[in-house]
C-alpha cells in the first residue's frame, strides 16, 4: 500500500504539476483501495500541496485504518472547496463487486460533476465501480489518468473511455505478474516481433511478400489508404489496393509506394490482380454498404484459398450465411456473432472453441486449414488506448503499449 500510494502521488505530480498548486481533493473509500488513497494524500501534503479528503465510508481494513490515521496529521481537515483542478478517486478498487449503491454511488456522481467543471481526475488501480476483470460497471467514474498497481487490469482495456491514459506503476509482486491465470494474450511489441520474420539484409520487394486490400468503394478511400500505409509499414514487399475506380486516384495520391487496381469484372482479371498475385488478402476497409458488395465479397473468398482478414463489418454482411456459402458456415457464424459481443473478454473466451483467430471489436483472421486452438488478441495497435509503463519491472498477460511510441 505505501509503495503504491507513493508511486501514484509521484506520477500525480509528474503528470499534474501545475494543476495541483490548486489543491487536490481526494476520495478515500472503506477498502484497501481507500487505503492507497490516504497514502496519496499524505505523500502529496508532505510535499506542500494543499490535499483535502472525503471519507466517503469509515476505513474497513487495518491497513486502511492504519494509512488513515498516519495521514490524518498531515492533510487540511476541511472538506474539498470545490476549487480544487486535480481529484483522486480512490473510492473502490479490483476487491469491489456489484453496482455501487448509497453514499459511494453518491460520491462517484461528485467526482462526475467536479470533472464536468474542470477538474482533472486520477483514478487509483481502476475507476471506481468499473469491473477489473470484465470492464463491466455502469456507475463509474470516468479518469482522465489511472494509475494501476503492478498489473494491467484487463476490464481497464474493455473500457478505455473510462479510464484515460493509464499507467502501470511497478509495487514489488515480483513473479506474481508472470502467473498464467488463463488470460487471452493481447498484442505488445514482444509479442509482434517474436512472430514476424527478421527482414534480411539483401531482402527487397520481390522477396518479402505480397498483399491485396480490397475495399475503398467510391467516396471511401480512406480505410484502404490507411491499410495500405500500414501493410507497407510492417514490412510487407509489396501491397495492391483493389478499389473501386473512382478511389483509385486517392490512393496513388495519398500512397505513391502501394499498388493500385480497380475491382476485377471477371474470374480472370481476379484471378490476375489477386489470386495469383497475393500471399494474403484483407477485406473489408471502405468497402461500404453497396448492394452488391455481398457478391463480391464472396467471389473473391471463392477464389482465394490463402489467409485472409475480414474487418468486423465484412463479416457483418456474412450473419446470414448458411451452407452454399464458400466458407465453413458454422465457425464463421459463430465468430461473426462473436464480434458484434458486448463483453470483450467474454467473447474471447468463447472464442477459445473456435478454429480461427479473433481481433474483438477489430478484425477476424481465419485460414480454413488450422487446427490450432485460438490465441485471441487485442484491437490492432493503432487503436489502443495511451499507456505508459511506470518502473523497472512489467510482466503481465495482459499488456499494451503507447502505440505512438512505434
Amino acid at each position: 500500500m505505501q509503495r503504491a500510494g507513493a508511486a501514484a502521488a509521484a506520477e500525480i505530480v509528474h503528470t499534474f504539476g501545475d494543476a495541483i498548486a490548486q489543491g487536490v481533493a481526494v476520495f478515500a473509500g472503506p477498502g484497501n483501495n481507500g487505503g492507497d488513497a490516504w497514502v496519496v494524500a499524505a505523500a502529496l501534503a508532505a510535499v506542500g500541496v494543499t490535499v483535502r479528503v472525503v471519507e466517503v465510508a469509515a476505513a474497513k481494513t487495518d491497513d486502511a485504518r492504519a494509512e488513515r490515521q498516519s495521514a490524518r496529521a498531515l492533510i487540511d481537515a476541511h472538506e474539498p472547496s470545490g476549487a480544487e483542478r486535480v481529484v483522486v478517486d480512490g473510492i473502490l478498487g479490483t476487491g469491489s463487486a456489484g453496482a455501487p449503491r448509497g453514499a459511494i454511488a453518491d460520491a462517484i456522481r461528485r467526482i462526475g460533476e467536479l470533472r464536468d467543471a474542470g477538474a482533472r481526475v486520477v483514478a487509483l488501480d481502476v475507476p471506481s465501480g468499473l469491473d477489473a476483470s470484465t470492464g463491466e460497471g455502469d456507475v463509474t467514474v470516468t479518469a482522465d489518468l489511472t494509475i494501476t498497481f503492478g498489473t494491467l487490469k484487463r476490464g481497464a482495456l474493455v473500457k478505455r473511455d473510462r479510464c484515460g491514459r493509464i499507467v502501470v506503476v511497478d509495487i514489488g509482486l515480483g513473479a506474481h505478474t508472470s502467473l498464467d491465470d488463463g488470460a487471452a494474450t493481447l498484442v505488445d511489441r514482444a509479442w509482434v516481433a517474436s512472430r514476424v520474420p527478421r527482414i534480411a539484409v539483401n531482402a527487397h520487394k520481390g522477396t518479402r511478400r505480397r498483399v491485396a486490400i480490397v475495399g475503398g468503394t467510391e467516396g471511401m478511400a480512406g480505410a484502404s489508404i490507411l491499410a495500405a500505409r500500414a501493410a507497407l509499414k510492417s514490412g510487407v514487399g509489396m501491397a495492391r489496393a483493389v478499389v473501386h475506380p473512382a478511389s483509385v486516384p486517392p490512393l496513388q495520391a495519398s500512397v505513391p509506394a502501394a499498388l493500385t487496381r480497380p475491382w476485377p469484372d471477371s474470374d480472370a482479371d481476379l484471378q490476375e490482380s489477386i489470386g495469383e498475385w497475393a500471399h494474403a488478402v484483407v477485406i473489408g476497409p471502405g468497402l461500404g454498404r453497396a448492394s452488391d458488395t455481398r457478391a463480391r465479397v464472396e467471389r473473391i473468398l471463392r477464389a482465394w484459398r490463402g489467409p485472409v482478414l475480414l474487418d468486423e463489418w465484412t463479416m457483418g454482411l456474412h450473419r446470414s450465411w448458411r451452407a452454399e456459402s464458400p466458407l465453413d458456415a458454422t465457425p464463421l457464424m459463430s465468430a461473426a456473432k462473436l464480434s458484434k459481443t458486448p463483453d470483450e473478454l467474454a467473447c474471447i473466451r468463447r472464442a477459445q472453441n473456435i478454429n480461427e483467430q479473433a481481433m474483438t471489436r477489430g478484425v477476424l483472421v481465419f485460414r480454413r486449414t488450422s487446427r490450432h486452438p485460438l490465441r485471441p488478441t487485442a484491437r490492432p495497435s493503432a487503436a489502443l488506448p495511451s499507456v505508459r509503463i511506470a518502473g523497472h519491472r512489467y510482466s503481465e498477460r495482459a499488456e499494451t503499449v503507447d502505440p505512438r511510441s512505434g
